[in-house]
């Protein structure tokens, strides 16, 4: 969403610092911040979801994520890829905020990813990758890291081989 569309419709609702990059087709695009909005659904359903802000020279249609097209079209990866039209979608009631209730949701919905070492596993999901029809694989150098950050690196990837996790390899399939 852009900023001055934001700031119209939230118009008391801070952004919280999001530090990771989105790409855009020619360019990153310039985020201002994160807001995790209550979005009610036809049938009285409630979902809570993450609205990004950014800055752009000119305002600009928002589009809809992954995260907000797997509750507001369900199994939309699949009517993609079918060639039956489908027109049932949610509509979208109202959009509003309230962090306490969001705070709650997220941490009880998502306890086993929320660990303080981060080693647990996220279960329930499943990831498929697509090849066309003689897909041949490329094989790219490593992305140099930078001088200052590879005593950290190395540190992780050593701990990583300790704990079995990931082991060396010595050569490409």
């Amino acid at each position: 969403m852009h900023i001055a569309t934001f700031q119209k419709l939230f118009p008391n609702q801070t952004l919280k610092e999001f530090k990771a990059q989105i790409s855009g087709i020619s360019a990153p695009v310039k985020l201002k911040g994160v807001c995790e909005v209550s979005v009610s659904l036809a049938g009285g359903q409630k979902q809570t979801l993450e609205l990004y802000v950014c800055d752009k020279y000119k305002v600009f249609t928002p589009l809809l994520g992954r995260d907000w097209l797997d509750i507001l079209v369900p199994n939309w990866q699949n009517r993609l890829l079918s060639t039956k039209p489908n027109s049932v979608t949610p509509k979208i009631l109202a959009v509003d905020v309230n962090e306490e209730k969001i705070a709650e949701h997220l941490i009880t919905k998502f306890k086993k990813v929320l660990t303080i070492d981060g080693t647990q596993t996220i279960e329930g999901s499943e990831a498929r990758i697509i090849l066309k029809d003689h897909a041949i694989p490329i094989f790219h150098k490593a992305y140099p890291v930078p001088f200052a950050h590879r005593s950290i690196v190395e540190d992780k990837i050593d701990s990583l081989v300790g704990e079995e996790k990931i082991y060396q390899v010595f050569q490409s399939e």
